[in-house]
């Protein structure tokens, strides 16, 4: 279907467009094609004229979106007292309301007063909008995942890394971190080691571990205990702090190893020893046994970010969280907003669409309106300044017809 203006261009010369003041109380005095003049008493409006163009076009059934802007006769912008106007869909030729058609504000433009529902309304110019986007959460969230709203990085954090990203978006309450036991009830034989993780200690004869991945015996377990818990932690004179996991220092024989992070990929961290002592064990090959690991949330990441928008002064847009669907709205209620880029590296998350959209600029001489017609039919599109009487040519400054036909 095709929907076309009559002589199949915009109207800004069609029937009806032009607009004088008269000299008798200022009153509108419109002026047709042939010359033929009428004033409509009590409306007052600037020299100027309106156009129409077809913005999207439809099907038979589906809406056609038009848009009515207001210009001085030079073509610039000019805005109506209270950015109103009236539009009615009429038969064609006529001024009764159309049979088959039906019209709605679209695009920025909302209904201010009904005259008659779907076919004369009163519309307002297009407002300002934010533009929006929405990212999904459907699972697990984990320690370095992102999110880049128009190059500036939100990274999910619990602990695990270093923040790469320019914005921290703090989930390491939000889960449970991995635990596991190390038992130590007798003091280590040098050359025995211990793997948590990715690294290796080894016990060295106390005074001689000078590398990193050694501890020193001790003179007893006592120092043992205390010796195993600073390599772990880093605060020995050897040993950078483990990447993935603290040691809590020892309750009578007992350390608590803890990840760094939440969530149950702590539980694949792994513990493993060859000490000399066959007491001297972890309570499993992997933490996890002492305190098994719970993953983020979908929720709970959602409202994460969230809060780091909020506090986060360069921030572009805010957020709306609902079990893990994040809304998010433009600062700017502007078109512009529509170009702001989305994207993730999240395993259980995605943007529904590459970029923001749904941003509109102000325009307070643009209306937008969505028509609707099943027939295959010319309809009228008579507009003017509200409030008018209904059925009076005179009511109305302007007219176009529109072609609704199958293409």
């Amino acid at each position: 279907m095709k929907t076309e203006l009559s002589n199949n261009e915009t109207a800004s010369s069609q029937s009806g467009t032009t607009y004088l003041r008269s000299t008798v109380n200022n009153n509108i005095l419109a002026e047709y094609d042939d010359g033929t003049k009428y004033a409509i008493a009590g409306k007052t409006m600037p020299l100027g004229k309106f156009s129409f163009t077809v913005d999207v076009q439809g099907d038979t059934g589906t809406a056609s979106e038009i848009s009515i802007k207001s210009t001085d006769l030079e073509g610039n912008k000019l805005a109506i007292a209270g950015n109103l106007l009236r539009v009615r869909v009429c038969n064609d030729g006529t001024l009764a309301d159309s049979t088959n058609a039906t019209i709605a504000a679209a695009n920025g433009s909302a209904v201010a007063d009904t005259i008659t529902a779907t076919k004369d309304l009163v519309l307002s110019s297009v407002a300002a909008t934010a533009a929006t986007g929405t990212l999904t959460i459907s699972g697990v969230v984990i320690d370095g995942e992102t999110v880049v709203i128009n190059g500036r990085t939100y990274e999910f954090r619990t602990g695990k890394t270093t923040l790469s990203g320019d914005v921290s978006v703090d989930i390491s309450a939000d889960g449970t971190k991995s635990a596991g036991t190390l038992t130590m009830d007798t003091q280590p034989t040098a050359g025995d080691t211990v793997t948590i993780g990715a690294t290796n200690y080894t016990w060295r004869t106390d005074g001689t571990a000078d590398e990193a991945g050694e501890i020193n015996l001790g003179a007893d377990l006592a120092e043992a205990k205390t010796n195993f818990v600073a390599a772990v932690n880093g605060t020995d004179a050897n040993n950078a702090a483990n990447a993935q996991v603290t040691a809590a220092a020892f309750s009578g024989d007992d350390s608590v190893i803890t990840a760094k992070y939440t969530g149950t990929q702590g539980d694949a961290i792994a513990t493993t020893e060859t000490f000399t002592a066959g007491t001297n064990v972890f309570d499993a090959a992997t933490l996890g046994t002492t305190t098994p690991g719970v993953d983020v949330s979908a929720t709970d990441a959602g409202d994460a970010l969230v809060t780091a928008l909020a506090g986060d002064a360069s921030a572009l847009v805010s957020g709306s969280n609902s079990t893990g669907t994040v809304t998010l709205t433009s600062a700017v209620t502007h078109a512009d907003a529509n170009a702001y880029t989305t994207t993730e590296t999240m395993a259980n998350g995605a943007f529904g669409a590459g970029t923001m959209s749904g941003g509109i600029t102000v325009r307070n001489n643009t209306w937008k309106l969505a028509l609707t017609d099943a027939t295959e039919e010319t309809v009228r599109l008579v507009i003017g300044p509200p409030p008018v009487g209904q059925g009076i040519v005179g009511d109305y400054s302007a007219e176009i017809d529109v072609l609704h036909e199958t293409a």
